[in-house]
């Protein structure tokens, strides 16, 4: 014990010759009998009024020193904040609630997928450029999210409610090795449009424009092989060749990622590299 004797008589010395400094008079009796201080007496002299005020300036400076070390310390133990690869949405966006029939005939909710995050996008199959290089991103991003894959749903909503039928969207899903990997859904106009709305896509209709098959030149130009192999590039190309051609339409391809809690808070675009995807839904998932 003597250890934490030296200790503890250290403290009171301390706090006597703090006591001395500021006027702290009085100590315990017994304080001073069991440490052997000695315990200061009143004298006759009344201090002056130069002396209070320079304790007064002493204990301001040593009070904005306490509070200094304190952001300090907080500064330095304060664990650094998230980095997300994406566009961070600040403040996070309530993500608007949406039923909608899938490729297999079953009706999803956002709603329903509360609990776990929302890879969500939109894409339309005969699309003759972005839309499956980014189905086939996404493929990528469920295969690296291993374990964390069930906690995740992957959505398209389709901007083109003409031709995207159940068993095209689902013919198209296969295609991709997408047919139990995300939810296509589709609808009539009248319903996709305030969801299109709400989520900030322009889906414009071009019914006398046939769509031109996009070069590999724009392509790679646009990120759209950021991120896959020559075989995925290949299988891309193969999707657009049999499902691609017809009217165009021109739409955004943003895709958001909502937290478990219905919030949007990050956006890639169609340049993403799944890895970099990845990483923010597992930054999410991490704040379950």
């Amino acid at each position: 014990m003597p250890q934490e004797t030296s200790f503890i008589d250290s403290i009171v010395r301390i706090y006597v010759e703090f006591g001395r400094c500021f006027s702290f008079e009085s100590l315990p009796d017994k304080m001073v009998q069991q440490h052997g201080v000695r315990k200061p007496t009143r004298g006759p002299m009344k201090r002056t009024t130069a002396l209070r005020h320079l304790n007064s300036r002493i204990v301001a400076v040593l009070a904005v020193a306490l509070l200094l070390i304190a952001i300090l310390v907080f500064v330095i133990l304060k664990p650094p904040e998230a980095a997300f690869s994406g566009t961070v949405i600040q403040p996070p966006i309530p993500a608007a609630q949406f039923e909608l029939r899938d490729h297999e005939g079953e009706i999803f909710s956002l709603e329903g997928a509360r609990g776990k995050v929302v890879a969500l996008t939109f894409l339309y199959t005969s699309c003759t450029d972005v839309c499956p290089f980014i189905g086939l991103k996404l493929k990528r991003v469920g295969e690296m999210l291993e374990n964390d894959r069930t906690l995740v749903e992957f959505v398209v909503i389709s901007t083109d409610p003409e031709r995207d039928t159940r068993s095209r969207v689902a013919d198209y899903s296969q295609a991709l090795g997408m047919s139990d990997g995300w939810h296509y859904l589709i609808g009539t106009a009248e319903q996709l449009g305030p969801v299109w709305k709400s989520y900030f896509i322009g889906a414009d209709i071009f019914e006398t424009e046939e769509a031109e098959i996009a070069s590999d030149s724009v392509l790679e130009e646009h990120g759209l092989f950021r991120g896959l192999g020559d075989d995925t590039i290949l299988q891309a190309k193969g999707v657009i060749g049999r499902f691609g051609g017809g009217y165009d339409v021109a739409h955004s391809t943003p895709v958001w990622l909502i937290d478990s809690d219905g919030l949007i808070r990050v956006k890639h675009g169609q340049d993403l590299l799944p890895e970099d995807v990845v990483t923010d839904i597992r930054l999410l998932l991490r704040e379950n």
